[in-house]
């Protein structure tokens, strides 16, 4: 698996068959940070020594890297990745992944680190912290690379306010009547131009442009990433100047309230 840089990225999870940590406050388990709901937090609690997260995905499957988002880990924090094809008690040290946690970062309180892997067993160590918390763990799985950066080939748009993801009842988003006063989740409204798309990358769109969580990446150079959703699957096309252009949503999760 090779990662293409100088790109924005759209990224799908793979979700592990089992996880467990070596610390973690009753109520705040590492659990809740698969749920998808970045403010639904797992809270390590006291820590002695180090903190392990170990996700078993039951086989070997392909990550192009992880994202930690709505995390309170302070700038300069190294978290190791590390891999087994088997078991959690021998890691291949040659494959290991360090995540260095940016002073400066457009999305503060989320960040994401490329590597190409193929791997059962993934562990993520934190060493030197008291306490740890964590909104999401989000491992990629399936990426739609996009040609161009960000701020070349795209457009976004944005609602005036967030709304802060559901926990109680499940629901993620709630998008307001016309004329209701409740806030309207952020959105972004995404535009990408193609010149003479391939089927290839009709298959691409299509593949990933799925209802479900995502992580966006504006530049595949840089640790900065957006967790949200897609609300749809619609694709549509319009023709401009010769070019193909494709449009889709992408809802960001609002994330600083913790629960």
């Amino acid at each position: 698996m090779s990662i293409e840089e100088n790109g924005a990225m759209l990224l799908h999870p793979a979700v592990p068959e089992t996880v467990t940590a070596s610390d973690a406050v009753t109520g705040y388990e590492v659990s809740r940070a698969f749920t998808f709901l970045p403010s639904e937090i797992f809270d390590s609690g006291p820590i002695a020594g180090h903190l392990t997260i170990d996700m078993d995905f039951g086989a070997a499957t392909g990550l192009w890297g992880i994202g930690l988002i709505n995390h309170n880990l302070p700038a300069g924090t190294v978290v190791v990745v590390q891999f087994s094809g088997s078991g959690f008690d021998l890691f291949d040290s040659a494959e290991e992944v360090e995540i260095t946690i940016p002073g400066e970062s457009q999305t503060p309180a989320n960040v994401y680190a490329f590597f190409g892997r193929k791997y059962r067993y993934v562990r993520i160590r934190i060493d030197g912290l008291n306490r740890v918390t964590i909104g999401e763990i989000f491992a990629a799985k399936k990426s739609l690379h996009f040609e161009n950066n960000y701020s070349w080939g795209f457009s976004a748009e944005f609602t005036v306010a967030k709304q802060f993801d559901t926990t109680d009842d499940g629901i993620h988003f709630e998008t307001p009547e016309y004329g209701d006063s409740d806030p309207v989740p952020e959105y972004m409204k995404l535009w990408y131009r193609f010149d003479d798309i391939s089927q290839l990358q009709h298959v691409s769109l299509r593949d990933i442009i799925r209802v479900g969580p995502k992580i966006f990446i504006p530049d595949a150079s840089l640790p900065e990433c957006f967790h949200g959703r897609c609300p749809d699957s619609k694709l549509p096309v319009k023709h401009e100047k010769g070019k193909d252009v494709y449009a889709f949503r992408f809802w960001e999760n609002a994330i600083g309230v913790t629960q």
